[in-house]
């Protein structure tokens, strides 16, 4: 617990988790389960759906714009930050760095912008995070196995144990099947 990374780790999560959490305040309209048609016998869920693509749009555009202030001030304040800039754009870092940087960022930007309409597709905040670290989990290990096992990169530790983090992934799976299952509720028309 005293080492720098695990604090680092909590302290990110629980940031994630608070911008989830008003990703999911701000997106979300939908009724909630078991409420499938509103008052007026319109589709809650339909009318709901059709507003969260925009806020969630929305939430995802102003959140990219606080992003990259906050990194402007970030490098306009720390010294640091402002001489690796200026040696980024001196042409001293490689551009193959520049250029897998580039792609990585571009991946992330369309993560987030397709998690935060996911966010605004489901009304509990805390599921739908729990299926992006669920599936976090999968993809990093397959990562790890293939790339361990067919190229020899990386560490054995990340590629072993297969069978725990198999175990591990199948039941936070159960428990998000658990967790979304509507218990048969039918839409009425």
């Amino acid at each position: 617990w005293r080492q720098p990374f695990v604090w680092c780790t909590i302290l990110s999560e629980l940031t994630l988790g608070a911008h989830d959490l008003m990703l999911n305040a701000c997106s979300y309209h939908g009724a909630a389960p078991g409420r499938l048609v509103d008052a007026d016998g319109v589709d809650a869920l339909a009318s709901a759906s059709a507003s969260a693509w925009s806020d969630s749009f929305q939430f995802f555009f102003y959140s990219r714009i606080s992003f990259c202030a906050t990194f402007g001030l970030l490098f306009a304040t720390s010294s640091r930050l402002s001489a690796q800039l200026q040696a980024l754009l001196l042409g001293t870092v490689p551009a193959r760095l520049i250029a897998l940087s580039l792609v990585s960022e571009a991946l992330t930007i369309l993560g987030y912008y397709l998690a935060s309409i996911a966010y605004s597709l489901f009304y509990q905040a805390a599921v739908v995070h729990t299926a992006e670290a669920s599936m976090s989990q999968l993809l990093n290990l397959m990562i790890a196995y293939a790339l361990h096992h067919a190229f020899a990169i990386g560490r054995a530790s990340a590629a072993s144990g297969l069978r725990t983090k198999l175990v591990s992934f199948a039941l936070v799976t159960v428990g998000l099947y658990l967790c979304g299952d509507d218990g048969g509720v039918e839409r009425r028309r």
